[in-house]
């Protein structure tokens, strides 16, 4: 995975997001994140991401849980900032 060119990593290791959604916010400060076979929704500051001074424990502390939303087959940001989240069985978007 890349952020700005750069490969992200954690203490030297390649980030392993497995990310069934991903995308960050307008504004860039977060990113937002959704494992594969998980229902809930995760966010990052973008700059803790692109600082090696931060341990990955450091890193695993900064993520924010915001709890549970449906399944989803990818998400996008709009430019006002609404978040969508696209639904794999019916291809419709909803926010």
């Amino acid at each position: 995975m890349k952020l700005g060119g750069h490969g992200l990593k954690i203490q030297g290791r390649p980030v392993d997001f497995q990310s069934d959604g991903i995308a960050h916010s307008p504004d860039r400060i977060y990113l937002y994140y959704k494992r594969i076979g998980d229902k809930r929704l995760f966010r990052i500051k973008i700059r803790m991401l692109n600082n090696s001074a931060f341990t990955g424990q450091q890193l695993a502390g900064a993520v924010e849980d915001l709890g549970n939303i449906a399944n989803t087959g990818g998400m996008i940001f709009d430019s006002k900032g609404n978040l969508y989240f696209g639904n794999p069985n019916t291809y419709i978007w909803y926010r």
